[in-house]
């Protein structure tokens, strides 16, 4: 909300926050305050008519004794050292023998990250672990290669896109034909291809290429995206399935992530349920007349205009 004030009332407030800070050391003592903004010279002259949020602090600091005398920036050297104070640009040596360099892998990113610890300048010799990073997987491009074409779902699809076979059985060379428009095999790897709807791009930037996921490494998938901190850390079915929609697919996809998600014991235990389900109804059992009366009791009432009661 400050961020659409104007800098006479950004320098203001600062001035209230700073004096009741020091209020115990400011009260009943007349004390000068010196500001690189002109403008809080006249705060005392200020009326409701001109600016009304000036105006109110305005009369919150007539409480205090001080006046308000104005120094230029350039001569605010004692209080802006901190912030104005120049480096000498000096880079750290580079030794090898105290490097520690650590290959990690966020579980969300496709890329690798190198980090880098310097042990003679740091105060602590000993690398904490990073909760929101993640070691990098065993699986390599081959080895998901070799998955895909062990898989069920694709492994007639690669073979088709590749070579052009079909599967004797016509129902299924006829469906593997009609899939197969929404594929692509690249360097022997299988990608599903998914058009978003976005007006804004051209017609090759909506194409996002899936990579096709075997049977074997979707529950590594949902595990990264839903349980992992780098993963969002228990995000709900639809974050947690749009994200894995970017960048992954595979057929029943929205039922499996919907299922993994709602079926998570820790999001179970630590989430609220906006939709409880309501306790079964017993009805009475029926018994002989008479068995059961019940009454309405109601009065007394008043007698109609036609004298009824």
């Amino acid at each position: 909300m400050e961020k659409k004030w104007s800098i006479s009332e950004r320098e203001c407030l600062a001035l209230i926050e700073a004096i009741q800070s020091f209020r115990p050391y400011l009260a009943n003592n007349k004390f000068t305050v010196l500001t690189d903004h002109i403008a809080l010279k006249w705060l005392h002259k200020i009326s409701h008519a001109t600016n009304g949020r000036l105006a109110r602090w305005s009369i919150a600091l007539q409480g205090y004794d001080f006046t308000i005398e104005h120094k230029a920036g350039k001569l605010h050297q004692n209080a802006d050292a901190l912030s104005r104070r120049s480096y000498d640009s000096q880079q750290i040596p580079s030794k090898a023998e105290g490097m520690c360099i650590e290959q990690t892998k966020t579980s969300h990113l496709d890329q690798d990250t190198t980090v880098e610890y310097h042990i003679e300048y740091a105060s602590n010799p000993s690398v904490p672990s990073v909760g929101a990073v993640s070691e990098k997987p065993d699986i390599d491009p081959v080895a998901v290669k070799s998955f895909q074409r062990e898989c069920s779902d694709f492994s007639y699809l690669v073979k088709y896109l590749e070579t052009g076979e079909l599967p004797e059985d016509q129902k299924v060379a006829k469906k593997v034909v009609v899939e197969a428009e929404q594929y692509v095999c690249l360097d022997g790897t299988l990608y599903h291809l998914f058009y978003r709807r976005a007006k804004n791009l051209s017609q090759a930037d909506r194409v996002i290429k899936q990579l096709a996921v075997p049977k074997v490494l979707r529950p590594d998938v949902l595990l990264s995206y839903h349980d992992s901190i780098a993963g969002g850390g228990h995000q709900g079915f639809d974050r947690t399935y749009h994200s894995i929609r970017l960048k992954y697919y595979w057929p029943r996809m929205y039922s499996d992530i919907y299922d993994y998600v709602k079926s998570c014991d820790a999001c179970q235990r630590a989430k609220r349920h906006f939709h409880g389900h309501p306790a079964p109804l017993h009805p009475m059992p029926v018994e002989d007349a008479f068995k059961r009366w019940h009454m309405d009791i109601l009065g007394p009432l008043t007698t109609s205009s036609d004298g009824h009661k």
